[in-house]
């Protein structure tokens, strides 16, 4: 059975990204990590943090609204308080790994031991909005926005520390 693990909102915070490597690599033997956004922005260490997310093969990518942000200026100026921290990260991070992060995705499907997992960061139309089902029913519904035949629902974005799946698989 292939064990993953899901991570989200690292916000730049190297020091639990360290914990969290030396956890699953020590412990779980992952083969694969997803990673649901918010991995740079408002922390110390974008690029350390970057370079481990971006270049670690088993992580499997979406943008939150810390990486959205850098692409779109109206995003932007609804943090204007941010927009020093902004310019350094941007600066910190450089063209090169700008332009590689434009290339990920906001959402995306993945499928693992023949399920298929939908990784979103808040919602559909919104990037920075909380995940909630917004007026839906069920969670069928919810999917049905996505036009998504899938078997879990991974959602970032809630900030939501200490809670962990054991076993998604």
């Amino acid at each position: 059975m292939e064990r993953i693990a899901v991570i989200s909102d690292i916000h730049s915070n190297i020091y639990a990204l360290d914990v969290f490597m030396d956890y699953i690599d020590k412990e779980c033997n992952v083969s694969q990590i997803l990673n649901l956004g918010d991995f740079i922005q408002i922390g110390p260490n974008p690029t350390e943090v970057y370079d481990i997310v971006m270049n670690d093969s088993r992580f499997v990518n979406i943008m939150g609204n810390s990486e959205y942000m850098f692409f779109n200026k109206e995003l932007m100026k609804r943090y204007e308080n941010e927009a020093a921290h902004q310019d350094w990260v941007i600066n910190q991070l450089g063209d090169t790994r700008l332009e590689r992060l434009k290339q990920v995705p906001l959402q995306r499907i993945v499928e693992i031991e023949g399920k298929k997992f939908l990784m979103i960061h808040a919602r559909m139309n919104s990037v920075i909005d909380a995940p909630l089902l917004y007026a839906k029913k069920t969670l069928e519904e919810f999917i049905a926005d996505y036009d998504a035949d899938v078997n879990y629902v991974l959602i970032g974005h809630t900030q939501m520390e200490g809670k962990a799946v054991k076993s998604l698989v």
